[in-house]
């Protein structure tokens, strides 16, 4: 059966004794159709469920048996088009009366986004039945209220990439597939981000079970590290900036993620990458501003050909290839992650990064293992459930903060009115006292800090420790000191969301951890 997206409307022919141009199954306004069967449910932004079910209209122009005259067809005709008309209007003023209500957004199943992936448009002006592609502005340029998604939702931080989800997903991939084959893309849109030789946390919610887990497979301290290994050196100078480098995990979860949630080959997600690395990618602004900032830090190694052309600075808009990463990206797509880890590339790895002034030997690769963790952490807020990694991520942070603010119980006016500045003034205190708290957060996995870093996480999802928190909020002053903080912001980090049509989901951050 056809089906009509906003930028297909098809007009209604009334007066036609053939079939109509929506057949019996087929909404009457080609931007609510939204089946694939007889009945959708969806969710609008208040998290209530609605219901739509498709009714079975009679063809419109057709001739039943009972009419026998044409003054008899006429006035049946005229009395179709009447109920017709009515109906439809009817059903477009229940959807508008529903977004007033609701932010004057539709979201009928599912609706991702992340990274500026629609910062500059009204999100009033879109809608999203199924589902949505969207990726770092990459729908800027054209009206999203022209565009309909039905079966899939890949938010990336590059346009290509999102792409490259989206269409493992028509190929009959799942939410880890699509999520798989855009970060294999986002390692060469922006390589100063996020790439195989950093860590990544994947979130993955099961549809048909209702469970949340999650993977980590950040990276780790090399065997060599020792507690004091950088007393009495200045943050990461020149003179020991690759004893900063640590055991990468991002091809671990890769894998893992794929061993249990994969359908499609794993061969078949770097294709659409190995093309891209081989044929070259436009340089986009973020990728061209670091290539400039870091320049001079970077032209002393193996990184120089990233940031020159023939003795030119790579420049936005420039066509950019990285064939070794093509070649490397074939040998693990043939080999799988064990290539990296205790393979063939295996050895080239380690001697560069011994080149530079590391320490991560052989050893510290081949026994290098990601971490599932059958249930994420969750916490309720009103009637939401969020699920989230547990520490050392940052979830815990998450729900300190949001427990924080719930106490204020903020409305529309609460950013609308004079009120804005003090509301603003809340939210910034409370991320400060709870960067605090972050900084008291370790590693779980480490048997001699296990149990205080329990406690922690125990605290900062708990309604009374956000209590005590927010008690120290000061309406009328910024605090002179916030106790502890780690003080630095790091950079160097991206994320990806992905629905796919049976409800699965993913969510991914990826980060080489450039602070």
């Amino acid at each position: 059966m056809a089906r009509y997206t906003c930028e297909e409307a098809i007009p209604l022919n009334l007066f036609s004794n053939e079939e109509s141009a929506f057949s019996s199954e087929e909404r009457l306004d080609p931007v609510m159709d939204t089946m694939s069967d007889e009945r959708s449910w969806g969710r609008n932004r208040s998290g209530r469920s609605f219901h739509f079910s498709s009714t079975k209209y009679p063809a419109v122009g057709s001739k039943p048996s009972y009419y026998t005259s044409s003054g008899c067809l006429l006035f049946a005709l005229v009395i179709e088009v009447v109920v017709i008309v009515l109906i439809f209007f009817s059903i477009r003023t229940f959807f508008w009366t529903l977004t007033q209500r609701h932010s004057e957004k539709f979201y009928f199943k599912a609706a991702v986004t992340g990274d500026a992936g629609v910062s500059s448009e009204r999100l009033s002006d879109k809608c999203y039945f199924n589902a949505t592609v969207t990726g770092d502005a990459g729908v800027s340029s054209e009206r999203l209220s022209e565009k309909c998604y039905f079966n899939a939702t890949v938010a990336a931080d590059a346009r290509n990439c999102s792409e490259i989800g989206s269409d493992m997903l028509k190929r009959g991939g799942t939410a880890v597939d699509a999520a798989i084959a855009a970060l294999l893309c986002m390692s060469l849109f922006n390589p100063q981000s996020m790439g195989i030789g950093g860590g990544v946390v994947f979130t993955i919610y099961n549809a048909s079970s209702g469970n949340v887990e999650t993977i980590n497979a950040r990276e780790t301290a090399p065997r060599a590290a020792t507690q004091n290994m950088f007393e009495n050196k200045t943050y990461c100078n020149d003179a020991n900036k690759a004893s900063y480098i640590a055991v990468p995990g991002e091809l671990r979860g890769y894998e893992m993620a794929h061993n249990r949630h994969g359908r499609l080959p794993w061969e078949e997600l770097f294709e659409p990458s190995i093309k891209l690395a081989t044929e070259g990618i436009k340089i986009g602004k973020d990728f061209a501003e670091a290539i400039e900032d870091e320049d001079h830090k970077l032209c002393d190694n193996a990184l120089c050909e990233m940031i020159y052309s023939s003795k030119k600075i790579w420049k936005e808009n420039d066509t950019k290839p990285f064939p070794k990463l093509a070649i490397t990206y074939k040998t693990i797509s043939k080999e799988g992650a064990k290539a990296f880890y205790d393979g063939s590339l295996t050895d080239d790895i380690v001697k560069d990064i011994k080149a530079a002034g590391g320490n991560i030997t052989r050893e510290d690769l081949m026994y290098y293992k990601a971490e599932l963790n059958e249930h994420a952490l969750n916490f309720t807020l009103r009637n939401y459930t969020f699920h989230v990694p547990t520490a050392p991520f940052g979830g815990p942070v998450l729900a300190l903060i949001l427990n924080i603010l719930e106490g204020y119980n903020f409305t529309n006016t609460s950013v609308s009115t004079e009120n804005k500045t003090l509301t603003y003034h809340r939210m910034i205190e409370a991320f400060h006292l709870a960067d605090v708290e972050k900084s008291k957060l370790g590693d779980p996995l480490d048997e001699n800090i296990t149990e205080i870093v329990l406690q922690i996480v125990q605290n900062m999802t708990s309604d009374d420790f956000a209590d005590g928190i927010r008690a120290k909020i000061n309406d009328s002053i910024k605090q002179v000191s916030y106790g502890c903080s780690n003080g630095r912001d790091d950079s160097g980090t991206s994320h990806l969301s992905v629905i796919d049509k049976y409800g699965n989901a993913v969510a991914v951050t990826s980060s080489i951890n450039d602070a």
